[in-house]
């Protein structure tokens, strides 16, 4: 079986990094936690 990837079209990728800093932004960020997960979105 055959893997390969197909990476979404760039518009879509900024909509989904857009949507997950923004959720990660929500959280309380007292241990770096949350901030972490943005610096690697």
């Amino acid at each position: 079986m055959e893997e390969y990837y197909t990476p979404p079209a760039d518009h879509v990728f900024e909509e989904i990094k857009a949507a997950a800093i923004e959720i990660w932004t929500g959280y309380d960020d007292t241990h770096g936690y949350a901030s972490s997960k943005i610096r690697i979105v």
